[in-house]
């Protein structure tokens, strides 16, 4: 899982070495309820969901981060989840 940010571009991608996508699946086609949460997370965000099939299984959520003056920053520390306000 990787989350990286360029300016106001943010790219969400979940990766795995699993066989793949089944032959001819097409993720605009897909019904499960999953594939449903995702398409309408996307939307929401004013972004594109993408699956392919290389060496495995990549997602990949694609959005414009909006610029926030007053945000949270949030990080990850050997001692747990550590939170700072900025202004």
């Amino acid at each position: 899982v990787m989350l990286t940010r360029t300016g106001t571009d943010c790219e969400l991608t979940v990766r795995d070495d699993g066989p793949g996508l089944a032959p001819g699946f097409d993720v605009t086609k897909a019904r499960s309820i999953g594939m449903t949460v995702l398409r309408a997370f996307a939307g929401q965000l004013d972004g594109h969901f993408t699956m392919i099939s290389d060496s495995g299984t990549i997602c990949r959520l694609t959005f414009r981060a909006p610029v926030i003056e007053d945000r949270m920053e949030v990080a990850w520390s050997a001692s747990g989840l550590k939170a700072a306000q900025h202004t």
